[in-house]
């Protein structure tokens, strides 16, 4: 059985004069935060319950949907930079271990050494630029 939300007037608009436009948008983007939390909270339940019993989304079960949905909102995309690091470290890092295989030649030495140096350069890039 799955939970209806129940149409509530929104809260009173605090006095700062806004327009119609900026109102009907307020409200829109109200309903829009209130219908994927509502979303989360029951997706958060149906996970959560046990077999057999009612269902019943718990404060605890909004809070973390609140927290689901915020995050969601403000995740961003990883940049094309980090990802094109991220590829690059996992190259070198296959490198190494080719490079592991064959110490015992110089080229395996080499491989090593430089392979080892590219991943965590590239590794070091991707975390800086992931931070910004």
């Amino acid at each position: 059985m799955m939970l209806r939300r129940q149409r509530r007037p929104l809260p009173a608009l605090p006095p700062t004069g806004l327009s119609l436009a900026a109102q009907t948008e307020y409200e829109r983007c109200i309903r829009d935060y209130a219908d994927a939390l509502l979303s989360e909270a029951q997706d958060l339940e149906i996970r959560d319950r046990v077999p057999g019993a009612p269902a019943e989304v718990t404060a605890r079960m909004v809070n973390d949907a609140d927290l689901n949905v915020r995050r969601n909102r403000h995740r961003r995309r990883a940049s094309p930079v980090v990802v094109i690091m991220q590829l690059v470290t996992a190259a070198a890092l296959i490198a190494v271990g080719v490079a592991t295989n064959n110490l015992d030649k110089t080229w395996g030495q080499i491989l090593f050494a430089v392979s080892v140096a590219i991943a965590m350069i590239a590794q070091l890039i991707a975390l800086s630029r992931e931070q910004k």
